[in-house]
């Protein structure tokens, strides 16, 4: 147990390291915007106040971190941009916004890095850094909060109303 508690602390820092040296886009130093459990290290947080080179830690399971099952099989990656749509889902829905839609490619725009997993198998931890932040942004149907008060569900994908997270109008008709 404790050569793999040495182990996945090893691949931590170096996977950190990588990211800390990787945070730097056209001369702009990114900001370590939080870690947690999934994308709770984002949770809440403002999707227009990111900027390029921002960067946070979180853990998902083995498929959405690495594209691969533990059987080998690829992960979920509906728009084929390389993210899986787990990772998207949780990106997304953690923010206050959004930063690309699970159905729009955004190849390039999130760079994710793999930093280790807790056992083969489990769930891993990974950096993800925003390398256009331009693609994030906060909309009706991505704002946390029910717009047309129909409390058929607050946001994409909960309110019918919504198509995508970047969907600017959940259908609110004034009395």
């Amino acid at each position: 147990m404790k050569k793999l508690t040495l182990l996945f602390c090893t691949v931590l820092v170096i996977g950190m390291s990588l990211l800390l040296t990787g945070t730097s886009y056209a001369g702009i130093a990114g900001i370590d915007l939080g870690s947690g459990v999934g994308c709770s290290g984002i949770e809440d947080l403002d999707a227009s106040t990111i900027n390029n080179a921002d960067f946070f830690t979180g853990r998902i399971g083995l498929a959405g971190v690495t594209g691969l099952n533990k059987k080998g099989k690829l992960a979920d990656d509906e728009d084929e941009d390389g993210l899986t749509d787990s990772i998207e889902e949780c990106i997304n829905d953690s923010l206050m916004g959004h930063c690309g839609d699970v159905d729009e490619v955004n190849t390039g725009d999130i760079t994710i890095v793999p930093l280790g997993c807790e056992k083969p198998h489990s769930k891993c931890w990974f950096g993800a850094i925003f390398a256009n932040a331009s693609i994030c942004g906060v909309t009706e149907c991505s704002d946390h909060i029910d717009n047309d008060g129909d409390s058929d569900g607050i946001d994409y994908p909960d309110d019918p109303d919504c198509d995508s997270y970047s969907d600017d109008s959940e259908d609110y008709v004034p009395e």
